[in-house]
């Protein structure tokens, strides 16, 4: 898989497994946020979210006072105010 195919990668909850999200199907992987983000060698891959890692390549719109962001895929992904605070930040800074 390549990493421009990737749109985010979610934490399945209670289970040490993550959901990676790409252009063309969703997988459930064995393994830890942490351990997938230690592969990817893109500097547009954001990291500040304790249960996602989201490529700002594919976002396609963020509402940042209701914490929407929309992906290339149309899934809507809802994140707290101090977290899509993390986002605009790592956006501005690119």
């Amino acid at each position: 898989m390549r990493q421009d195919d990737l749109l985010y990668i979610e934490k399945v909850r209670r289970l040490k497994k993550v959901t990676v999200v790409t252009t063309n199907n969703r997988y459930e992987v064995n393994g830890s946020i942490h351990e997938l983000a230690s592969h990817l060698t893109a500097d547009n891959f954001f990291n500040g979210f304790q249960s996602y890692i989201l490529n700002t390549e594919h976002i396609q719109t963020v509402n940042f006072t209701l914490g929407h962001v929309t992906m290339s895929n149309g899934d809507e992904l809802n994140f707290s105010r101090g977290t899509i605070k993390k986002l605009r930040d790592f956006i501005r800074e690119k």
